[in-house]
């Protein structure tokens, strides 16, 4: 009796999203992931030190890690703002891991309300209109500092601050190596001067050479001119004033046509004999290889389990105790859905057998 154990890869069920919290709040960032075995849920923090700059987060009295696989963060303060990444894996196929971001503003109407006094002042909304708007003051405080926006409609006041806000944007979906790439963030708020900042994978990206960075008043354009294999990634705009930031990850998927790794070639084999030909092509995602024969009216798929064994970019022949009706024309084909299949053909002769006198 046969038992088979299925496996399978880690699948999103709740992927993490970026966040935005005050200090002092309560923070759920939930990631959860199925797949058999159950895929095993970390965390992590850029930190620009160990292994590509993330350090895991243990439990600890500020950080829980529940067994769901969310990230709670009992009382949010500002050195909790950075980077961070949710891992899940399973030991089967890919892991699966996110890049998401956690923002931190300073609550600025957070102080104790029990020594503020009263007064008023004019808020000049034109040339022809005056109109009178209260304010608080601490008198124990020597300044207060926010960034207000004071608008006036008969006579109703209202004081708020201008957070900044990026707009969401994203890459290609079919970007193909030797390709330009490009990404553009978009400010659709936030008081001047607002500072862009350009990461991949956490990390700071270097310009010059193929990537360039050029940002305008609102606006900040990533361009890969010539992206490879080693561009995809998680990139991050990072939009920073003087109320406070705000971020946005999209990734790049560069994907590459089906290449050739071996070389193929006609083989002359004797009866009987034992003959193994593989067949290896790469690129991104791995192509599928099959083998085809010739038949008089067309190539017809090898499917019989002792002819052809596949796995992911490759393909082996298996020609087992040769025979006469082994010859023929041999087309091994490799595809990924990315620019054409390519194709070789070889000749496969099997010869007779030797008669000994």
């Amino acid at each position: 009796m046969l038992c088979f154990t299925l496996t399978v890869p880690p699948q999103w069920i709740s992927a993490p999203n970026d966040a935005n919290s005050f200090s002092g709040e309560y923070l759920v960032i939930n990631c959860k992931a199925s797949g058999k075995p159950v895929p095993t849920i970390s965390w992590m923090k850029s930190e620009g030190k160990g292994i590509d700059g993330y350090v895991a987060i243990s439990e600890s009295e500020m950080h829980r890690l529940p067994l769901n696989g969310s990230l709670v963060i009992e009382s949010v303060r500002k050195s909790d703002e950075g980077i961070y990444q949710c891992l899940a894996a399973n030991s089967v196929g890919q892991s699966l891991k996110k890049i998401i971001s956690i923002n931190v503003f300073d609550d600025i109407f957070n102080f104790d309300k029990s020594n503020l006094s009263m007064g008023w002042t004019t808020c000049n909304t034109d040339e022809s209109e005056m109109s009178t708007v209260p304010y608080f003051s601490k008198t124990t405080m020597k300044y207060f500092v926010g960034v207000f926006l004071v608008t006036s409609l008969n006579l109703i006041t209202t004081a708020s601050v201008v957070y900044p806000k990026i707009q969401p944007f994203n890459f290609p979906s079919n970007v193909i190596v030797g390709q330009k790439a490009s990404a553009t963030c978009t400010a659709i708020s936030g008081d001047q001067p607002l500072e862009f900042k350009w990461l991949k994978n956490g990390k700071d990206i270097p310009t010059g050479g193929e990537v360039t960075i050029r940002t305008l008043v609102d606006v900040s354009v990533l361009v890969i001119e010539t992206v490879d294999a080693s561009s995809t990634g998680n990139y991050t705009c990072y939009l920073r004033t003087s109320s406070g930031s705000d971020t946005f990850t999209a990734p790049l998927e560069v994907k590459e046509p089906s290449r050739w790794i071996n070389n193929i070639q006609d083989q002359d084999l004797k009866a009987e004999d034992n003959v193994t030909i593989l067949c290896k092509s790469d690129g991104i995602p791995l192509p599928k290889v099959i083998w085809k024969k010739k038949t008089d009216s067309a190539l017809e798929v090898v499917t019989s389990v002792e002819e052809q064994q596949q796995s992911p970019g490759a393909s082996k022949l298996l020609l087992i105790n040769t025979k006469p009706e082994n010859n023929g024309y041999y087309e091994c084909e490799a595809h990924n859905n990315v620019g054409n299949p390519i194709s070789r053909i070889i000749n496969i002769k099997v010869l007779g057998k030797e008669r000994h006198l």
